[in-house]
């Protein structure tokens, strides 16, 4: 849903526009893409019959996996219940539990999700600079200069060595 709604913005946002115009509102939206960081996985994201969901890049699979998790933990308080025990130890697979997986899949989709609209965006911005005119370019290599030399000061000498 959110990336349907992040994409849906975008297309408003370059609607009736002119070429620049419609670059300039591509390049704000990839600015303003968040990226997700892959290194905060409380679980070893290797689970018995997916392998190692780190390298994974469908979002099915990743669906199926913590589908997989939720009815193993289920099964297990059922099992529990059949057997007649009162306590039992709380529920884990291969080192986490529920929680540390639902949150561990949930950052997975994100990243692939992010960089999924990042490769669109891109894609549509490289797309569009084909149809700017000359001048255009000219005017947009002029901005994209001026950006650069900002914050230079050209009166400061520099000196190598001594």
């Amino acid at each position: 849903m959110k990336k349907s709604n992040q994409n849906t913005g975008v297309a408003l946002l370059i609607a009736g526009k002119s070429v620049p115009e419609q670059l300039e509102a591509i390049n704000g939206a990839l600015a303003n893409l968040q990226s997700v960081k892959e290194s905060s996985y409380k679980t070893s994201m290797n689970l018995e019959g997916f392998g190692d969901l780190k390298n994974c890049t469908d979002i099915k699979t990743l669906i199926k996996a913590l589908s997989s998790i939720n009815g193993r933990e289920k099964a297990y308080a059922e099992a529990a219940m059949l057997i007649g025990l009162k306590s039992v130890p709380a529920f884990e697979i291969n080192g986490g539990n529920t929680k540390d997986w639902t949150k561990d899949i949930k950052i997975r989709v994100a990243v692939i999700s992010e960089k999924d609209i990042r490769e669109k965006l891109q894609k549509a911005h490289d797309k569009l600079s084909q149809f700017l005119t000359d001048e255009e370019k000219r005017k947009q290599a002029e901005n994209e200069m001026a950006s650069l030399l900002s914050g230079l000061d050209l009166n400061t000498t520099l000196t190598i060595g001594e």
